[in-house]
C-alpha cells in the first residue's frame, strides 16, 4: 500500500528530474503534468471507488490498490540508466552548506513555520 505508493512517487519524481536535466525547458511542464496526473487519478479513484467496491468487493479493490504501485516498481527496475561520475565534496563545503541552511531556517520568514511544524 503506502510503501508502493511512496516508491512510485519517488520514481516518477526521479524521472522528471532526469528528463529536466537533459532539457531544462521541460521542468515546469513535466512537473505540472506529473501533478495533473496525480490529481486526475485521485479524482477518478474517489469517484469510482464506491462503485468498484460494490461490484468486485473489498479484497479485490485492495488487490488492485496493491498491484498498481507494484507495476511501477517493476517498471523502475527495467529503466536503463547511464553511469554518472561521482562528485567529491569536502568537509568545508558541507559545513558551509549547513551554515546556509541554518541561516534560512532561523530567518524570520521561515522560523515560525518550522517551529510550528516541529511543535505539532
Amino acid at each position: 500500500g503506502n510503501l508502493g505508493i511512496a516508491f512510485s512517487d519517488v520514481v516518477v519524481d526521479g524521472l522528471v528530474v532526469e528528463k529536466a536535466r537533459d532539457n531544462p525547458n521541460l521542468m515546469g511542464g513535466l512537473q505540472s503534468f506529473s501533478w495533473a496526473c496525480r490529481g486526475f487519478g485521485a479524482i477518478l479513484s474517489a469517484y469510482f471507488s464506491g462503485a468498484l467496491l460494490d461490484m468486485i468487493g473489498v479484497q479485490n479493490v485492495f488487490a488492485i490498490t496493491a498491484i498498481l504501485p507494484l507495476f511501477v516498481i517493476i517498471a523502475s527496475v527495467l529503466i536503463e540508466e547511464s553511469k554518472q561520475e561521482t562528485m567529491r565534496y569536502s568537509w568545508d563545503e558541507a559545513k558551509a552548506t549547513m551554515g546556509q541552511v541554518w541561516e534560512v531556517v532561523r530567518s524570520p520568514a521561515v522560523f515560525p513555520s518550522v517551529a510550528f511544524i516541529l511543535a505539532w
